[in-house]
């Protein structure tokens, strides 16, 4: 379990859900994502919003963050 609540690139999200930024992109305008957030240069969304709006996506990011391969932003 992730303890604090990362911002997760669109780069990481798109790979995560098999989707190109572009599609990413599409969905966030249409309303079918919840809008990202921006903290300094990096833009994305966090962690529990993404938990709270698919739990199954939610669970597979925390997987990927927790390996040493992958940084969070």
């Amino acid at each position: 379990m992730i303890d604090h609540d990362p911002v997760i690139r669109i780069e990481i999200v798109a790979a995560a859900m098999g989707k190109s930024y572009e599609s990413l992109n599409r969905d966030v305008r249409l309303g079918l994502m919840p809008a990202k957030v921006q903290e300094g240069r990096t833009k994305g969304w966090r962690l529990s919003t993404l938990n709270k709006w698919n739990p199954r996506l939610g669970r597979n990011l925390e997987g990927l963050l927790s390996t040493p391969y992958l940084p969070a932003a």
